[in-house]
Formats: structure tokens, sequence, C-alpha cells
């Protein structure tokens, strides 16, 4: 089976006190950016329910369930965090409501391997800033390709 990592980086060896120092310190960068991503969002929501309350324009099936709050800073609000939860819920990540950055660690002997996950590209390039950070994109091929015999593969 062929693997491949396109998301993953290295971080030099050390201390868990140093790592969980650094893991906070870029958690904090990532808070302040999506801090103001979720007030776009927010803005973004309510201004497209009026607009679409204006013109007559139908209102998505996703805001509807919410029209009964009126005010469309709330039926945002509500339409976020019913997303937020879903993805919590289901592990399904959606694009548009993720605001989730996930690191998965694995300490070597002299080195920490990491994977990063995040639906959003202001975190990875985020990440890739980061002095202790490098790119460390991972394959292997051992999946015999369809044009080459078993024979060829072994030699």
């Amino acid at each position: 089976m062929s693997t491949k990592i396109h998301n993953g980086y290295l971080l030099p060896s050390m201390s868990a006190h140093e790592l969980n120092k650094f893991c906070n310190a870029f958690r904090d960068k990532i808070q302040n950016i999506m801090k103001e991503m979720y007030k776009k969002q927010l803005v973004s929501i309510a201004i497209e329910i009026i607009d679409r309350k204006a013109m007559g324009i139908h209102i998505p099936k996703e805001y509807v369930k919410h029209i009964i709050l009126k005010n469309p800073l709330c039926i945002a609000y509500h339409t976020i965090q019913d997303n937020h939860s879903n993805i919590k819920k289901t592990g399904i990540r959606n694009g548009r409501f993720d605001y989730w950055c996930d690191l998965a660690l694995i300490p070597m002997k002299d080195k920490i391997f990491c994977i990063f996950y995040s639906e959003r590209l202001k975190y990875l390039r985020l990440w890739e800033k980061e002095k202790l950070v490098t790119p460390y994109p991972y394959w292997n091929n051992y999946d015999r390709p369809d044009d080459v015999s078993e024979e060829e593969w072994d030699k």
C-alpha cells in the first residue's frame, strides 16, 4: 500500500514542556485569526438574510429553522453554532463553518513528526511561517503499477 502525507512537518526535538509552550503560542495566533473570520462570517450571513428578504429571494434551508428569531444576527449566530455542533458530532468537516485546527505529533528520537489538519489555508500559512517548522511531505510507492509484472516489481 502506498502512503502519501502532503501535510507533514518536522519540529526539532524538545521537552514536553517546550512543546506545550510552542503549541499554546501557536493556538493563540490561530484564535486571533479565527475570531476575525468568525465575525466576518456572522455579518456576511446576516447581510445575506437581509438582502434575500428585501429582494424576496428564497432563504436557504440552513437559515430557515432559525427564522423565528427574526434578528438576522441571531439567525446567523445559531446557524454557525449548529454547523459547529454538527462538525463536532459527526467528524465531517465543512469548510464554510470549520474553524478547527488539529495537529498530530509523533515524537521520534531526534525530532518530532507533525501532521497538520485544517480546512483553513490561513492557518496552514501561519503554521508554515513558524521558525521551528520544517516541511516534510512524505510518500512511498509500495503499490505495484498495473503495467509492471510481479517479477519485474520484485527485482
